[in-house]
């Protein structure tokens, strides 16, 4: 599944996981970030400046599909208070993608304090995030357009 199930107690990992029938989760790095990621934590601190400029991000595209509407919107609320109170990320805007959602915000401690932002959200039975870590506030257009892609390739009811 997602970090949000990792790193839960197990009741919170069942509740996030009824009803759901498959999902899909893709990770990726640019170059920029994964050097200094496989060079060892001790250089995350010096590479932290980086973050201020484009193209120090990693991101990880996550789909589920649940066995109804109603479970995922379930899912969508259990997430999105792990990530508020477990993760310490604000809660912004809804994304305005599908029926519901949140964008979220911050410097996680499970992300070693880099900068991140989450756009989760519901699609009838579908269950999507997007989460970049990394320099997100400058790169933050094209993170929008890979979960507005996301969005375009969800089934129609």
């Amino acid at each position: 599944m997602t970090q949000t199930v990792q790193v839960s107690t197990p009741e919170i990992r069942e509740r996030f996981q009824e009803g759901v029938i498959a999902t899909i989760f893709r990770l990726f790095f640019t170059p920029a970030m994964l050097n200094p990621l496989l060079a060892g934590p001790a250089t995350m601190d010096d590479h932290a400046a980086n973050f201020a400029s484009s193209g120090h991000w990693s991101v990880g595209s996550w789909v589920s599909v649940y066995e109804s509407p109603e479970a995922a919107a379930s899912a969508l609320e259990v997430g999105i208070e792990e990530f508020t109170t477990v993760w310490q990320l604000r809660r912004l805007d809804d994304p305005g993608l599908g029926e519901k959602g949140a964008v979220l915000a911050g410097k996680p401690p499970q992300a070693n304090g880099v900068p991140t932002i989450i756009y989760f959200w519901r699609s009838g039975p579908y269950l999507l995030e997007v989460v970049t870590h990394g320099s997100v506030d400058v790169d933050s257009d094209e993170i929008l357009a890979i979960a507005e892609g996301m969005q375009s390739r969800v089934p129609s009811s």
